[in-house]
């Protein structure tokens, strides 16, 4: 087991260096027990195939360090303490398969004013408890680039530890695709999810600008989104649009509706054009070449003329909700299948 634990631990901080290259940044993200030096406490129930497992961040020592012993039932809850071991699993008939893990939980109580207080438990480790024959699954090099690609993944998007990437991702787009579907969801609600999740759900971008003033002479208007895409590309203006609108008449022409997007979102591009002011600070990458894309209605029929356009933004590019959403969808599973890739893992769990 000692020998299991260590080169799980190794695999899963190798590959999480090699993965947080030029994004060290994020770093702060991950759980206290990775990229670290760490007590390792390792307990075998006495007679049986099951094991307890501590491993605890510790700034005093210079490498990993490894203990393993023998208890008795009795002495578990003194081994996990602050922890207990609820009754209910026999440690010496569990389930072949049995594998449960928890790391970095607090837990605090409300004091009389309904604030948070300190929390009285704050766990900064990993606590495992296994068989020896679901050690060896869970433990393994395969399970330690997985789990390495859903850790940094969740770090680098801010996501909750808990819970798997691609499961919140996938819940993400989920519910932003029933949201389109409802034709009582106002635009703004849609704005506004879309913003909290704008690097899932819009082109690949630096820094995205929710409504955002943009002014000429005593006029204004607010762009809905602006990107800020990395050096050398064309900045993103994007106009939303409601997804109950169609986008072309019967013979091919542009909807009302299509047609009024594409001359609202001309107009912020003139107002940037004609005051300088609108280009200034952190607003100075607006200066070089700009994108003009409009998002209305469903539908994929046109899929590729969409995307070649926006590739080449030659004047306004117009996509449709399900197009924005396929893109996204591509985008990341491009991203995951890249770092996986760079880890040599294969069996990757991509969005549907």
């Amino acid at each position: 087991m000692e020998d299991l634990i260590r080169n799980f631990l190794s695999n899963t901080d190798d590959s999480l260096t090699a993965l947080s290259n030029k994004y060290e940044q994020h770093i702060a993200n991950l759980p206290s027990w990775v990229l670290c030096n760490r007590k390792i406490l390792i307990a075998q129930i006495k007679d049986a195939e099951f094991y307890i497992i501590r491993i605890i961040p510790d700034k005093t020592i210079s490498s990993d360090e490894i203990s393993s012993r023998t208890i008795l039932p009795a002495e578990v809850n003194n081994f996990i303490i602050p922890w207990t071991f609820s009754p209910g699993i026999d440690f010496y008939k569990p389930p072949q398969n049995y594998f449960f893990e928890i790391a970095d939980f607090e837990f605090g109580t409300l004091n009389n004013s309904h604030m948070y207080t300190k929390p009285q438990v704050s766990l900064h480790e990993m606590l495992i408890y296994t068989t020896k024959h679901q050690a060896h699954i869970s433990l393994s090099e395969e399970r330690a680039k997985k789990d390495s690609l859903d850790l940094w993944n969740k770090a680098l998007n801010q996501l909750p530890r808990d819970g798997a990437f691609s499961q919140q991702v996938q819940t993400i787009i989920d519910r932003f695709e029933l949201m389109i579907k409802r034709k009582n969801f106002v635009e703004r609600k849609l704005h506004r999810y879309i913003n909290s999740y704008a690097n899932f759900l819009l082109p690949e971008h630096k820094k995205v600008f929710f409504e955002h003033a943009l002014k000429l002479g005593k006029e204004e208007q607010v762009a809905d989104f602006i990107l800020q895409t990395n050096k050398g590309f064309p900045a993103i203006l994007i106009e939303l649009e409601s997804s109950v609108h169609k986008v072309f008449k019967n013979k091919g022409e542009l909807t009302t509706e299509a047609q009024h997007a594409r001359f609202q979102i001309s107009e912020w591009d003139r107002f940037i054009s004609e005051d300088i002011n609108n280009s200034q600070g952190e607003m100075n990458f607006l200066k070089g070449p700009r994108k003009r894309l409009v998002i209305i209605g469903r539908g994929l029929e046109n899929y590729d003329d969409m995307i070649a356009h926006f590739a080449n933004y030659t004047d306004t590019v117009i996509w449709t909700y399900d197009v924005l959403i396929k893109e996204a969808k591509d985008r990341i599973n491009k991203r995951i299948s890249e770092d996986a890739k760079l880890l040599n893992f294969a069996n990757v769990e991509l969005i549907n």
